[in-house]
């Protein structure tokens, strides 16, 4: 079994769509492709699951073999409630976290601070590419997970 198979990904996309007029992240079309199936197409892998922190139910997320989630917090409390939302429903040792409006990380500033051991979790923000977080997957995929001491 390949690493990236212990690791779950999950799309956040919920929350108020604020930079984008009030829009569903998820469905707002670029390069005539859904944001998530842009993430999802870049991304090949066969992750143990795939998970996305929706805005509201969608038949078209079963069309593309990936399980909506939603926050659990009444009030909007931001992308930490999308990913309590992802955790909770994730099954998996590992949850890859990326934001479907991705585009630029520091991949190679990412692999050094995975060298020295300073990384828990990693994932990017807006304006990511896929073809960075798919170099990030690929630099985690040879390192253990960081132990937490108490």
């Amino acid at each position: 079994m390949k690493f990236y198979e212990s690791i779950s990904l999950g799309i956040l996309a919920g929350g108020r769509g604020s930079r984008l007029n009030g829009a569903d992240k998820a469905f707002v079309r670029h390069e005539d492709k859904f944001l998530c199936e842009r993430i999802l197409d870049k991304l090949q892998m066969r992750f143990a699951g795939k998970y996305i922190s929706a805005r509201k139910p969608d038949e078209r997320y079963a069309a593309m073999n990936i399980n909506p989630v939603f926050d659990k917090r009444t009030a909007f409390s931001g992308p930490l409630a999308g990913i309590e939302a992802l955790l909770d429903a994730c099954e998996s040792e590992y949850l890859l976290t990326i934001p479907v409006d991705i585009k630029n990380i520091p991949v190679r500033l990412i692999e050094q601070w995975l060298d020295d051991g300073l990384v828990n979790i990693v994932g990017g923000c807006c304006g990511t590419t896929p073809a960075h977080i798919g170099a990030i997957a690929e630099a985690v995929a040879k390192v253990a997970p960081r132990r937490a001491t108490v």
